[in-house]
């Protein structure tokens, strides 16, 4: 089946976008007064305003009915509540860009994540034919980052989040204002910083050294704030920072974080397969009416200027697609995540904006992507300290065995506890609810 590009012809430079993406309306679907009404905008009937979202609007429109007119496309669009926007405040979305000239790991890292060492060299990788991380419940907290860049906040959040639940068999919801708040940028790292945009490498480093408050103590605002640290809010009662030993002393019991190589399939299929969910770097300049079906939408070159989740993978009807959860909400995409096409090839190009779009102050304007979307460029797994604790009832077949390199035990109420170092190093203990 040929890819589908129609919506390579939108000149599109944002990524980092609010998409409560629904439906246009119920009974007319091309008409622009019931565009405004579902959405909720004030434009008054005659403005000039009004006649240049109504412009927008109907342009957007007509790509999506295009594309979707296309017997031999992959995925479907529709125009949701950013069709009448600018190019220039889609734009004012984008919050995360890839790393480069930065550390590449932090805190202590597993014993084959180690520095020189390759996910490649681990010689017991088989690759399970499919992998979905969705039965963790932290998997539904899909946030709407609004009208703010920040991105690589809230995907350190869920990844952060993820790794939590693996390892202590509960959720945990952690503050992303003030990840975006008090994570330092002084090299200007993917912008800014805050709601101009940072790393999550930068957003790990600073968790790594002063912890992290959850969700309800310090709450989304959606915008740049003080960091709450400043004005002398501490951490959550009993949790304290790792020591200058590198031993964990903390809740949450991240000890470090690591990139995995750039622009290589293999290390991500098996972190994300034997560790968890994994953080990356994607160009989605492409994904503004994204509705469902496999995104096969991004040209081999691509700028690189938003952060996700990678959860899984799979296979739909003979297409290889990679489960990516956004941070646009849940109401976007399929339930807030999108299947992207994992191409049979490498499918390399080149980020030929690196310094506009991406990177830090003086790095190199042009750099090599991988994947749809660029999406092996950059990738980042966090580490944890001691075991996983898989005592889930609705853990899914693929990581009960058979392909896949973990193994869980045959009573459901066992507990399964992966060891740090090696994926596959279980240790069963019997009890019902043990945590």
């Amino acid at each position: 089946m040929p890819r589908v590009n129609m919506l390579r012809a939108l000149s599109l430079s944002a990524a980092c976008w609010t998409a409560l993406t629904a439906t246009l309306f119920d009974h007319a679907p091309n008409h622009f007064d019931g565009y405004v009404a579902k959405f909720g905008r004030h434009y008054r009937k005659g403005s000039k305003e009004y006649e240049l979202r109504r412009e927008l609007f109907e342009h957007r429109i007509l790509k999506v009915n295009a594309h979707n007119a296309r017997p031999d496309r992959l995925w479907n669009a529709e125009a949701g509540i950013f069709a009448d926007r600018t190019e220039e405040e889609r734009a004012a979305f984008r919050g995360w860009r890839r790393t480069s000239g930065v550390a590449e790991h932090g805190g202590t890292p597993r014993s084959n994540f180690g520095a020189g060492v390759s996910l490649l060299e681990m010689e017991d990788f088989v690759e399970a034919p499919e992998v979905d991380w969705r039965f963790l419940t932290t998997s539904n907290q899909i946030i709407d980052q609004s009208a703010c860049g920040s991105c690589w906040a809230a995907t350190t959040a869920s990844v952060l989040e993820a790794h939590f639940e693996i390892h202590h068999g509960r959720k945990n919801q952690l503050s992303v204002q003030e990840i975006l708040a008090c994570t330092p940028n002084p090299r200007e790292c993917g912008g800014q910083g805050g709601c101009k945009g940072a790393t999550v490498e930068l957003g790990m480093e600073w968790i790594l050294h002063n912890g992290v408050n959850d969700a309800s103590t310090v709450p989304y605002e959606a915008r740049d704030s003080k960091c709450p640290r400043d004005d002398g809010k501490a951490l959550p009662s009993g949790v304290q920072l790792i020591g200058s030993d590198g031993k964990v002393k903390n809740g949450m019991g991240l000890v470090g974080w690591q990139t995995l190589p750039k622009n290589e399939e293999n290390p991500l299929v098996k972190s994300l397969m034997e560790y968890g969910p994994v953080a990356l770097s994607v160009g989605a300049s492409t994904w503004f009416e994204y509705s469902g079906g496999i995104f096969d939408g991004c040209n081999k070159d691509v700028v690189i200027d938003h952060a996700v989740t990678l959860y899984g993978y799979g296979n739909d009807q003979g297409k290889n697609f990679w489960l990516i959860r956004n941070t646009w909400g849940p109401d976007w995409g399929e339930k807030g995540f999108i299947r992207m096409l994992r191409p049979e090839d490498s499918y390399c190009g080149m980020d030929n904006d690196n310094q506009q779009g991406v990177g830090c102050k003086d790095d190199p304007k042009i750099v090599p992507v991988c994947g749809m979307c660029g999406m092996y460029s950059d990738s980042v797994v966090p580490h944890f300290a001691g075991p996983k604790n898989l005592n889930h009832l609705s853990v899914p077949e693929w990581l009960r065995g058979g392909s896949s390199a973990i193994q869980l035990p045959h009573s459901e109420h066992a507990r399964v506890d992966i060891s740090a170092d090696s994926a596959i190093s279980l240790v069963r203990r019997e009890g019902k609810g043990s945590a």
